[in-house]
């Protein structure tokens, strides 16, 4: 039996790594805070922190644990500034080193029986505030979003407002599919200002991705949502994910007739040219526009790698520079690039085999899939995968037992 010292430092502990966390969370997913050496030195602070208590506790279990997607960052980094200098190979990989970080939070809580449901709320009350700041500051300029993501030189002072870019949408984008998920099939044992407020943040974010123009981020959400719609156990897994399919080629028949139909009503808006260019695309053959550019981006990393399959490039210089999983292939070669697929998914294929929720988790597993394969990674995203996400299924596996 404990003594009331020893429940004492307890709290205090899970007091101290429950405040680190929250800072790490906030600071991944508000745009305010995404500029300033001293907001990213507080992060690098609260996480020493978080790690310190979290080693404390787990010892060489999670030391262990961590140990391995560490080597594989230093692996990468280390090759990286051999190649193209410190600036392109640590700066350039920050992004990832970060994210990876939350990674190192998702092992510990995983196999520990601590309680991190206040993330889940937390986390809707940050999406709710931003969402707000990022709707208006689109109603200010059009195409802001587009001009965040190219790093222009007012991105600094949008997102000192509270407008979301890049990362942030892209967040979003995982945020919402697991969201729906829970609310549509569980939340059982929240009240009614609970679950509004999830409601709120949920449709808040998809009238932020389709306000933001990010085609690819729009297209993801619709896949998330009829991946929820068809997968709701194990047994209909495959079907699910047989009748997606079959959606996705049946959309891609009638897609021009589609596009020609949403022609006149996007007149005007961020998406004329892009479906302007998918239509183009479809009836020449050819990719053009900016869906040209991404094209010709993937075509590059899947060359170079067949260049040097077991090497790889080394250098960051000639790939594309537009795909997570086909620029690490292209420049690490096979090993590498595996073992980095291996990590990035890891999360997504432990759930899927937990069995929690399916549908979910199947959800989640294809969107990140298609993310990976067609955008970069942003640390954001590491917030929505590996916490966010966490917290949801381990507040579902609670609720089955009641």
């Amino acid at each position: 039996m404990q003594s009331i010292k020893q429940r004492k430092k307890i709290l205090a502990v899970d007091f101290l790594q429950n405040m680190a966390l929250l800072y790490m969370i906030m600071w991944g997913i508000s745009p305010p805070l995404a500029y300033g050496t001293i907001y990213r030195l507080l992060f690098l602070g609260a996480f020493f922190m978080w790690e310190l208590l979290a080693i404390q506790q787990q010892g060489s279990r999670l030391l262990e644990a961590q140990s391995k997607i560490g080597i594989l960052l230093a692996v990468i980094v280390i090759i990286a500034t051999l190649s193209d200098g410190v600036e392109s190979g640590f700066t350039g990989n920050l992004q990832l080193i970060m994210f990876f970080l939350y990674y190192c939070v998702y092992l510990y809580y995983e196999g520990s029986g601590k309680d991190i449901s206040w993330v889940i709320w937390f986390i809707a009350i940050l999406i709710i505030i931003w969402n707000s700041t990022t709707l208006h500051g689109y109603e200010t300029q059009r195409n802001l979003s587009r001009l965040l993501a190219k790093d222009f030189e007012g991105a600094e002072s949008y997102a000192a407002r509270g407008i979301g870019g890049y990362a942030y949408i892209y967040s979003l984008l995982f945020f919402a599919p697991i969201t729906l998920g829970y609310l549509t099939r569980y939340s059982k044992t929240i009240n009614a200002w609970q679950k509004i407020l999830l409601w709120t943040a949920l449709i808040s974010s998809v009238l932020v991705i389709f306000s933001s123009g990010y085609m690819i981020a729009i297209l993801l959400l619709i896949v998330s949502v009829i991946v929820l719609l068809f997968i709701k156990g194990k047994k209909k897994a495959t079907w699910g994910v047989f009748t997606l399919v079959i959606t996705t080629l049946v959309i891609f028949i009638f897609a021009e007739d589609l596009l020609r139909t949403l022609q006149p009503y996007v007149k005007g808006t961020m998406y004329e040219t892009k479906i302007e260019d998918m239509i183009y695309s479809l009836t020449e053959g050819s990719a053009s526009g900016t869906v040209e550019g991404r094209f010709e981006r993937y075509i590059r990393s899947v060359k170079l790698f067949f260049q040097s399959p077991i090497w790889g490039q080394l250098s960051r210089s000639n790939i594309g520079k537009h795909s997570a999983i086909l620029d690490k292939f292209a420049q690490f070669g096979v090993l590498i690039g595996s073992l980095f697929v291996y990590y990035l998914m890891r999360v997504q294929t432990r759930m899927i085999k937990k069995g929690i929720d399916t549908g979910i988790s199947y959800s989640i597993f294809i969107v990140s899939g298609l993310f990976f394969l067609l955008n970069n990674i942003a640390l954001a995203q590491g917030t929505m995968i590996f916490v966010y996400y966490l917290a949801i299924m381990k507040k579902i596996e609670k609720e089955k037992k009641i």
